[in-house]
């Protein structure tokens, strides 16, 4: 398996071009506030042109800017005049086709269009998320909270794409917000409890196989309050342990930990995990996992910074708690173990400042793996590559990679035996050995190929043979050819757009 690394970085400044003026040309057709567009398609897909996957069962995918759905692209489709396929597909005929839904559901309403708050069921009903609870807060704090607070997008080099003025005094017409009620004792501190029904989960099993062992990473394939509020929803049959907002600053629990909650639809395979826990081969991946939901897309251009932050804080929280390593094999992609039908969070989810974050909320070092993984083959003439040794920084291994003196055409003299101290064994003669992990496959180089894998500061001097300290400037040939030993290796261990 790859070691995790980072998606190339993505400017809003490009894909985010010209959004402005489709906003303003859909709010001028079709009479919806461009405020309400704008904060809508915020809310739903931070503005990218998403392509959505089927995340839950029963729920459909969500398209475009505007992340319409089912019903609602069948309806679009009606009132343009135009192909489902082309609201899935084309940016402003997206958020055209939203205009156009909002403006015909608040037709039937019969609200005064210049009220920003007489929109609020409109919203409502377009999103169409089933709990009542869900719909509120969707409302409240997500739609509406864009609205109030206002919005600035821009991109890399800090250019306004586009934003929306703050309606602070504006207040939805829309049923009040009791307020969310804290567990008192959540597994993880703070989190918002939002209770799944008991048919959306189950129990862990009795024996070894419901111990925890494994945190999965989803993404949501829609918004934070759609996406909890399907989960807590009797009629959906699925839950998750977690649901992280966006932007990082909620988080809800649905399930307590020692539960079976329904995330995954797949029994378990070791050769999909690198071989690892094969005594589970087999098994409901339900039974002995954790798993995360995240707002938004697999197939989005980035995750906001925050998210992956708190999401960190909670997954380092989960595996200490719940004596789950920090690696590959035990913090893994839902789309991994999964991969017939499932390819969350995504090719963009930056896996390795993910794992330093948790490394780092857990009081450990990061680690360079981004680098590391550039020079993990080291070739021998005539050879393939073999694995390297010590995954060493590129700088060290740039700066080992001197040119080789040439062989005088004299007699070498005999390489001799230089013990390292009067009572140790003494070495063969010849080159230093290279040290190999015992899992490595002992593949010979010649000895002006090789390097040793040992850093410089590490090497004294007196554990070299005495023929390899000449200063003739002649390179003395073995008298035996090198030695490979192999001994256990040890792993080292403004606001931009969405």
């Amino acid at each position: 398996m790859p070691d995790p690394m980072d998606p190339p970085e993505a400017d809003p400044g490009e894909y985010l071009e010209g959004i402005d003026g489709e906003f303003i040309r859909a709010s001028e057709e079709f009479g919806v506030p461009v405020s309400i567009l704008k904060a809508v398609g915020f809310v739903e897909s931070r503005w990218e042109m998403v392509e959505g996957q089927v995340e839950f069962e029963g729920r459909d995918a969500a398209f475009g800017t505007m992340a319409l759905r089912g019903v609602n692209l069948e309806r679009a489709a009606k009132l343009l005049g135009v192909e489902v396929e082309e609201i899935k597909t084309d940016r402003e005929t997206n958020i055209r086709a939203a205009a156009a839904v909002l403006r015909d559901m608040a037709d039937a309403e019969g609200i005064d269009r210049d009220d920003l708050g007489a929109w609020a069921p409109s919203i409502a009903a377009m999103a169409d998320i089933g709990d009542k609870a869900a719909s509120i807060a969707y409302i409240h704090y997500d739609v509406y909270g864009v609205i109030k607070n206002g919005l600035v997008v821009t991109d890399n080099d800090g250019n306004v794409i586009s934003e929306i003025q703050p309606e602070p005094t504006v207040e939805p017409n829309y049923d009040g917000t009791g307020g969310p009620v804290l567990a008192t004792n959540p597994d993880y501190p703070g989190a918002i409890f939002r209770a799944s029904p008991s048919s959306n989960y189950g129990s862990r099993a009795a024996n070894s196989t419901g111990k925890v062992r494994m945190v999965i990473i989803h993404s949501c394939e829609g918004a934070y309050s759609g996406c909890w509020g399907w989960l807590v929803n009797p009629q959906s049959k699925v839950s998750a342990h977690y649901v992280v907002k966006e932007d990082g600053s909620e988080i809800s629990q649905l399930v307590k930990e020692d539960k079976r909650a329904f995330h995954i639809a797949a029994a378990y395979k070791k050769s999909l995990n690198g071989g690892q826990e094969p005594q589970l081969e087999g098994v409901s991946s339900n039974h002995f996992t954790v798993g995360i939901e995240h707002a938004g897309f697999a197939k989005q251009a980035s995750w906001n910074a925050n998210l992956i932050e708190q999401s960190a804080k909670l997954v380092c929280n989960i595996t200490k708690r719940q004596g789950v390593p920090i690696d590959k094999y035990h913090v893994v992609a839902h789309g991994q173990l999964q991969p017939n039908n499932r390819i969350d969070p995504g090719p963009n989810w930056p896996w390795a400042t993910y794992f330093n974050k948790i490394t780092a909320a857990c009081g450990g070092s990061p680690r360079t793996r981004r680098r590391w993984s550039r020079i993990r083959t080291t070739r021998c003439p005539s050879r393939s590559p073999i694995p390297s040794p010590i995954p060493s920084p590129t700088r060290w291994i740039r700066r080992r990679r001197a040119p080789t003196p040439p062989r005088s055409s004299s007699t070498a003299p005999t390489a001799t035996t230089t013990p390292r101290s009067p009572s140790s064994t003494p070495r063969p003669t010849g080159p230093p050995p290279r040290r190999r992990p015992a899992s490595t496959a002992a593949t010979t180089c010649s000895p002006r190929s090789r390097r040793s894998a040992t850093p410089p500061s590490s090497r004294s001097s007196s554990t070299r043979p005495a023929a390899r300290r000449s200063r003739s400037g002649t390179r003395p040939a073995p008298t035996v050819p090198p030695t490979l030993r192999s001994s256990p290796s040890t792993p080292r261990a403004r606001t931009s757009a969405p």
